[in-house]
């Protein structure tokens, strides 16, 4: 969403997918062909066409909406970037130096490698889920998105753990 004075995290985002769109000098159609590289990548057959994703990333670009985490991983999956990497430096948090005690730390990492294990056993749960109801195509891609979605969230812990929390 956006702020009362116009410049909301959405904004903040669209402006951040731009320039590295154009860093790359790629045309936004070429961005969406890389995402749509990125997903089939991935075992997700249902990306959509060129131009619908076309037209999510000048909506994204512009401000309006969110990027879904689906959509997020593609991204990474394109830039060559990292979970912990993407979006503008400004909008990710930061833990202050000296907020956690070194126990603090040990154990703030311990809970959040359990609930990173617990995510990435879902994510294969999910995927398992998705084989088995491979006749349906609708519900097989559902299936593959959650999964997708859960080992995204996984690598976002992993990131934290070692970027913010252990430094």
């Amino acid at each position: 969403m956006r702020g009362a004075g116009g410049r909301g995290p959405d904004l903040e985002l669209g402006e951040w997918l731009r320039e590295q769109r154009r860093a790359r000098g790629w045309a936004v159609w070429e961005m969406a062909r890389q995402l749509r590289e990125a997903g089939r990548g991935s075992g997700d057959s249902n990306v959509p066409r060129i131009e619908a994703i076309g037209r999510n990333i000048r909506r994204w670009e512009g401000g309006v909406g969110g990027v879904s985490e689906r959509y997020r991983l593609y991204y990474c999956k394109a830039l060559g970037i990292g979970a912990a990497e993407f979006g503008p430096a400004r909008a990710r948090r930061q833990v202050p130096a000296g907020v956690l005690s070194a126990a603090g730390r040990q154990w703030v990492a311990a809970v959040l490698g359990d609930v990173r294990d617990g995510l990435r056993d879902d994510a294969k749960q999910c995927q398992a889920r998705a084989e088995q109801v491979a006749a349906d195509p609708v519900r097989a891609a559902l299936c593959r998105g959650q999964a997708l979605g859960l080992a995204l969230a996984a690598e976002h812990i992993d990131a934290a753990v070692s970027g913010t929390i252990l430094a």
